[in-house]
């Protein structure tokens, strides 16, 4: 008797950690489906990502001026998967160029970082539109695809 609720008792631990583990993989990841050319090289359409949602979590309840991320903000440089504006169900991947504060100028295909030209190297097609000076407004981000002929970024919908 002793043997099977000993049996009983172990099947139960495995079931409510199966069930654990599946429900944090639930609310931590997620895969994602590339689609278009926006992010080609670094990414092609059909390609799968597995996407952390967890990274950029906000404090809950914390409202501030600037929010407070429990693990960190958006850095220039990462690739981020967020709504579209113009369409909540479709989703969009782009990189961070700029943050909060941060001034931006695109001249002739080179973006103007803080009045330092950076390197890409991930960029495909440099677009050759030039993008006034502007200061990236409080928790809003910059974000262009790296194929930047054909691409709907910041340039097109804002921050």
């Amino acid at each position: 008797m002793h043997k099977l609720k000993s049996l009983i008792r172990e099947i139960f631990q495995t079931i409510i950690l199966g069930i654990a583990i599946f429900a944090i993989l639930q609310v931590s990841l997620q895969p994602y489906k590339v689609e278009g050319s926006s992010m080609h090289p670094t990414m092609k359409s059909g390609d799968f990502v597995l996407v952390n949602k967890v990274i950029y979590w906000k404090i809950p309840f914390y409202e501030t001026i600037n929010p407070e991320y429990i693990f960190h903000k958006p850095r220039r440089g990462e690739l981020v998967i967020f709504d579209y504006p113009y369409d909540q169900s479709r989703k969009f991947v782009k990189r961070v160029i700029a943050g909060p504060g941060d001034t931006l100028e695109i001249k002739a295909g080179s973006v103007i970082f803080n009045s330092k030209v950076i390197d890409e190297p991930y960029v495909y097609h440099p677009s050759y539109e030039n993008v006034r000076p502007i200061t990236v407004p409080r928790n809003s981000y910059f974000v262009l695809g790296d194929n930047r002929q054909n691409s709907q970024d910041s340039r097109s919908f804002g921050f």
